[in-house]
């Protein structure tokens, strides 16, 4: 039994393709096995063929010309070494071919230098000719040592001691012309030597070879170039971030405009920048594609100098308490009985929420100037602010002439989210000073104009509620209402907000009911009548911890006043206060007076 009969089909199949035999499709296992039997019989060497490739052969003999021919000789007397006669091995003892024997009397010498110029003529030909360059492959190569144990190099010419020194010349050459080859491959070229020190390292005081500068033209300018060409401009305004992280510095007003200024995400990240920020600093020269001017560096921010990685406290994680310092309105204006009755009825201090409700008759500009004049008076350390919402433009001409400190309007033109977002960018501005332990003081005209402008700017997929007003439309008026605080960290924001309320319109009245939850003092002001414009609704006054704004005595006074203008109608109770007023000369000898009514 052979070896193919113990395999199975697939293993048949494989060995018969190895042996590179067909098959049919139907054949049987006998018949494949016959088959490839037969093609191993045919295969099967002989018995002395097989014996003579069992015995390879490991010598290798080196067939070398026979003698010297008398070209050969070199002119400077050097006599060659004589040829050992190579002695060819004896035929195998079992009768197999020699591994010589099949060479012919008429092949060619094999030498060890035609080996070597076979295998690699390019390189071999460079060192022949650098080494002997008068000698040719033509010429016969009687200098070569053909003896094996010789001790010249196989395959090196031999030189005579008159012959010139030539240069050493890199064994690998080129093609093509001289120019176009690089330094390094060519003949005269040298490495250049670096300067080590007596450690065999580097010195530090090496200064390596500069690649020539482009000029400015053709590269970014540095900041420094910039500034020496005089192409900056300077840039001033409140910053604005969007929320992809970088931001525009909004120059010309608190809304988008062409003079606007790029500030980038690296600067808004590097100095820890936020929206309402005021930046100073230079402009990068605007380019034919870019939009706006970019920010190049800042020099001030919020009135300092930058400083990198600031620890700022955000304003919603400080800590919120009642106002404890009273602004003293009638300070310097103790003629005027409007503002003796506020400090006495329902005082305006630090860090309040103060909301005025301004009835049909009342100006509620003059109103707003005197609280603008009087708390700029009594607080004159702090930033006192004015936000103007949908006003006319000539008024808020006007106004702007007329009011302490900084004024900021959206006039009626603009659309409800415009408005809303002026509203948000100036008490943004304000958070961010108070972020800085300053206080600040912000007058809102009117707080009713922006709570219609914000229920108008609520989704339209919201539901309405009766009387026109929209869930949650309330929500972004309410949140600008609610920042005003006293921090216990140090600083405040202050709001004075002023409302109109005509009794017609159910929505203002609902706006207005809404608001009045969220102060902590709530001031009336009616038609005034004689001295008193406006009239202060005394019953109508409250305020949040009067123990921490009043002493016990001003507090018994103010008491006083609310019993004995019970019930009466509000022309009388006007005439009460402004003789009242009128016979003290401060605010102290009021307090008394009133005490001695008892």
């Amino acid at each position: 039994m052979s070896e193919f009969d113990k395999m199975t089909v697939l293993e048949l199949r494989k060995v018969a393709k190895d042996m590179n035999v067909k098959l049919g499709a139907g054949i049987s296992k006998q018949g494949i096995v016959d088959k490839l039997n037969a093609v191993a019989a045919l295969a099967k060497p002989a018995a002395e063929d097989v014996q003579e490739a069992a015995q390879p052969v490991r010598h290798a003999s080196i067939i070398t010309d026979d003698e010297f021919e008398e070209n050969d000789i070199p002119s400077s007397g050097y006599t060659p070494r004589p040829v050992r006669p190579v002695t060819p091995r004896p035929a195998p003892a079992n009768g197999g071919a020699s591994s010589l024997s099949s060479i012919s009397a008429k092949a060619p010498a094999f030498t060890m230098e035609g080996s070597r110029a076979w295998h690699n003529p390019r390189a071999y030909n460079n060192n022949y000719q650098r080494l002997a360059p008068n000698n040719t492959w033509n010429q016969p190569r009687s200098t070569v040592s053909q003896d094996p144990r010789s001790t010249v190099a196989v395959g090196a010419p031999v030189r005579t001691p008159n012959a010139p020194q030539q240069p050493a010349r890199p064994s690998y050459q080129r093609f093509g012309p001289e120019k176009d080859t690089p330094a390094y491959t060519r003949p005269d070229y040298t490495q250049p030597q670096q300067p080590r020190s007596d450690f065999g390292t580097y010195r530090a005081d090496y200064a390596a070879p500069q690649q020539p500068q482009q000029p400015a033209s053709q590269r970014e300018m540095s900041p420094n170039e910039i500034l020496m060409t005089g192409e900056c401009g300077d840039c001033e305004g409140i910053l604005e971030v969007l929320p992809d992280g970088f931001g525009f510095l909004r120059t010309g007003s608190l809304l988008a405009g062409k003079n606007d200024v790029y500030v980038g995400n690296v600067q808004v990240k590097r100095y820890g920048l936020r929206t309402g920020d005021h930046l100073a600093g230079k402009t990068h020269p605007q380019r034919d594609m870019d939009k706006n001017n970019a920010l190049l560096y800042i020099t001030e921010v919020n009135g300092q100098e930058p400083e990198e990685k600031t620890a700022r406290p955000l304003f919603d994680e400080l800590t919120a308490i009642y106002p404890k310092r009273k602004l003293n309105l009638s300070a310097r204006y103790k003629e005027d009985v409007f503002l003796r009755t506020m400090d006495l009825m329902c005082p305006v201090a630090l860090g309040q929420r103060a909301l005025v409700s301004v009835q049909n008759g009342v100006n509620i500009n003059d109103v707003l100037v005197k609280l603008s004049v009087a708390v700029s008076a009594a607080a004159p350390k702090a930033k006192v602010m004015t936000l103007l919402v949908d006003e006319r433009p000539e008024e808020v001409t006007e106004m702007k002439e007329r009011l302490r400190g900084e004024a900021y309007a959206a006039t009626f033109e603009l659309s409800a989210e415009m408005t809303v977002k002026t509203a948000e960018m100036v008490l943004e501005m304000a958070m961010r000073q108070a972020e800085q332990k300053k206080d600040v003081i912000l007058l809102v005209n009117s707080l009713t104009r922006l709570c219609k402008a914000c229920n108008i700017a609520a989704p339209q997929t919201a539901r309405l509620l009766p009387n026109g007003l929209v869930a949650g439309g309330l929500t972004r008026a309410r949140k600008f209402f609610a920042a005003a605080r006293n921090l216990r960290e140090g600083g405040s924001l202050t709001i004075i907000a002023l409302q109109e309320v005509n009794g017609k319109n159910p929505l203002d009245d609902l706006m207005a009911a809404e608001m009045e939850n969220t102060c902590n003092m709530h001031a009336k002001l009616l038609p005034g009548m004689g001295r008193m414009q406006p009239a202060v609704d005394v019953a109508a006054c409250q305020n949040k911890r009067l123990d921490l704004l009043l002493t016990p005595d001003e507090i018994k006074a103010a008491d006083i006043v609310r019993l004995s203008l019970n019930g009466k109608p509000v022309d009388e109770c006007c005439r009460m206060l402004e003789d009242m007023v009128a016979t003290s000369s401060d605010h102290d000898t009021l307090v008394q007076q009133i005490l001695m009514m008892k």
